[in-house]
């Protein structure tokens, strides 16, 4: 939610990086909607409110995607050198196997650029998948920043 209205221009990404670490699950929402009225310093002073009100810490991480989602360019390869043995079929009366191969070669390397594409790639990920790529560059994020040496 707050990434799309980053996209929409209804939050600026200043904002919404300040409000990344209190925007999560179920609260999201509400902080969107806060969002659309609120200043980066006022977003400052709630991300100092919730963690005054914690032992912990809010550290908000933002990279530009949590893996590559290989897979995904793979399933775009194998469709598109399916769709290609379907149109041949349909087309070409009677191929022959190297027309059919050559086809499938092509339009397997164009679907896998394809799948390269982000939008195509968060489409043939999924989103169960999406969430435990994530929540691994958390962890990652986690050890990197040290946050797990606590001095209690």
């Amino acid at each position: 939610l707050l990434r799309a209205a980053v996209r929409r221009g209804q939050v600026s990404p200043r904002l919404a990086l300040e409000l990344l670490p209190l925007a999560r699950g179920e609260a999201e929402a509400d902080w969107v909607a806060q969002a659309a009225q609120m200043t980066v310093r006022e977003a400052q002073a709630a991300v100092r409110r919730a963690e005054s009100a914690s032992t912990g810490q809010v550290v908000p991480v933002v990279v530009e995607r949590s893996e590559p989602y290989e897979e995904a360019r793979w399933i775009a390869a194998v469709i598109g050198a399916a769709l290609a043995t379907a149109i041949v079929e349909l087309v070409v009366d009677d191929p022959s196997v190297t027309e059919v191969l050559v086809f499938q070669v092509v339009a397997g390397v164009v679907g896998w650029f394809v799948g390269r594409l982000a939008s195509v790639e968060r489409l043939l990920a999924g989103r169960r998948h999406q969430a435990h790529a994530v929540h691994a560059r958390a962890e990652q994020a986690f050890l990197e920043h040290g946050l797990h040496q606590t001095r209690q």
